[in-house]
C-alpha cells in the first residue's frame, strides 16, 4: 500500500506528477471506503429499526433524517469524505500532469461532471493516458524510479477490497428496505 501512503504525503504537491498505479490504487482505496462508510450508516440504521428508505407516489429515495442512529453515524462519513476529496484533487492534478495535460483541465472535468457527467468520462479516459516523458512538471517517474513498484500485489488488494465493498453495501442498504414492507406496495 505504498501507493496509498505516497498519496497522503503528496497531499498539498500540486506541481508533481503521479503514475497510473499510484493514482488508481488510492482511487480504489478512497471508492472502497466509501462504500463501507455508506454501508455501515444503512447497517446501524438497520440495526436500530430505522428504515431510511422512502417512497412517495413514483419517488423513491433515501434520507438519514428519520433516524437519529444514522445521522450521527454519517457525520464521520462526511468528514472523511472531505478529507479523501481534498486529497484526491491534488492526486488527480498530479495525474493529468503525468500523461501531459495542464492543472486547468481537471476544473473543466469538474464542471461537466455537475452538468451533465462527460467530464468523469473524460477524466477516467485521461487518467488512463501512459505517462509522457520529460515535461515540464519533471521527469517521467515510469523511469525514475523502475524498481518502486514490483508485483501486483498492492492492485490485486485493492480491487479485491472494492468488490468487497461494494457487496457490503448493496447488502446493508437492500436489508434496510426490509424494515418498511411497505416499501414494495
Amino acid at each position: 500500500m505504498k501507493e496509498y501512503v505516497k498519496m497522503f504525503k503528496n497531499a498539498f504537491d500540486y506541481k508533481g506528477r503521479t503514475r497510473r498505479r499510484e493514482y488508481w490504487v488510492p482511487q480504489l482505496l478512497n471508492s472502497s471506503i466509501s462504500c463501507f462508510g455508506f454501508g455501515i450508516v444503512f447497517l446501524l440504521a438497520t440495526i436500530a429499526g430505522d428504515c431510511l428508505w422512502y417512497r412517495t407516489g413514483d419517488s423513491f429515495g433515501y434520507s438519514t433524517s428519520g433516524s437519529a442512529i444514522a445521522t450521527i453515524a454519517f457525520i464521520p462519513y462526511i468528514l472523511i469524505s472531505v478529507v479523501i476529496t481534498i486529497v484526491s484533487i491534488s492526486l488527480a492534478v498530479r495525474r493529468l500532469h503525468d500523461a501531459g495535460f495542464a492543472a486547468w483541465v481537471y476544473p473543466v472535468c469538474l464542471i461537466g461532471c455537475c452538468c451533465c457527467g462527460i467530464g468523469a468520462i473524460a477524466l477516467f479516459v485521461l487518467s488512463c493516458f501512459d505517462s509522457k516523458p520529460d515535461n515540464q512538471w519533471g521527469p517521467n517517474p515510469k523511469y525514475a524510479n523502475p524498481n518502486e513498484y514490483i508485483g501486483v500485489g498492492s492492485i490485486v488488494l485493492a480491487v479485491v477490497l472494492y468488490i468487497i465493498a461494494i457487496i457490503f453495501q448493496v447488502v446493508c442498504m437492500v436489508s434496510n428496505m426490509f424494515i418498511d414492507p411497505m416499501l414494495f406496495y
